[in-house]
């Protein structure tokens, strides 16, 4: 190959070179940084005056409401505070209810749901589910009557229209504690 130049020369073009291939990328970044900057400037301008209008809008939820907002919620808080009852630690155990159920479930007996309630009257358990006959369904029924939990059993009349495959539902009322954990103790005071 045929050099013209120096090598001095050449290393002279090829810093150069250098130089001016990092000045122009450099430049060219910048401006890129700063077409950047521009075209997002308004749109960070619009989040923030967004943001400032929908805190001002907002600001304090009770004092904005209106009285009717107010019981609402109120309302909707006190029904989630009875849902949470269940889970109370002087409430009973979901798991030992559901296991009291289990025990003494009759073979012939297949269950679909079992839904939990707390109302003012007290704790609820509902029971749906498939009796193969009537007299498997009063025996279960006579069973749960036993528990000591279970205040009451109250199976539907229209539960018994049928003899064989039954569709049942039936509503157990639980004991409350208060009163269960009183008799205990007179129990033991009187002993």
């Amino acid at each position: 190959m045929l050099r013209l130049l120096l090598e001095e020369d050449r290393k002279i073009i090829k810093k150069e070179y250098l130089i001016r291939f990092l000045t122009i990328f450099s430049v060219l970044l910048s401006i890129v940084f700063v077409f950047w900057i521009l075209f997002l400037l308004p749109t960070f301008i619009n989040v923030f005056s967004e943001e400032r209008i929908i805190e001002k809008k907002i600001g304090d939820p009770l004092s904005r409401g209106s009285s009717e907002d107010v019981e609402i919620l109120k309302d909707k808080f006190s029904l989630l505070r009875n849902k949470v009852k269940v889970l109370d630690k002087e409430q009973y155990i979901v798991t030992d209810i559901i296991r009291q159920v289990t025990e003494n479930q009759v073979r012939s007996i297949s269950l679909n749901s079992i839904a939990f309630a707390v109302r003012e009257e007290g704790q609820f358990v509902s029971l749906q589910g498939l009796a193969n006959n009537r007299e498997s369904l009063v025996e279960f029924s006579n069973q749960l009557e036993s528990v000591d939990i279970f205040e009451n059993v109250d199976v539907p009349f229209s539960n018994f229209t049928k003899d064989i495959d039954i569709p049942f539902s039936m509503t157990i009322s639980l004991k409350e504690l208060n009163k269960s954990d009183n008799k205990e103790n007179k129990k033991d005071e009187t002993e």
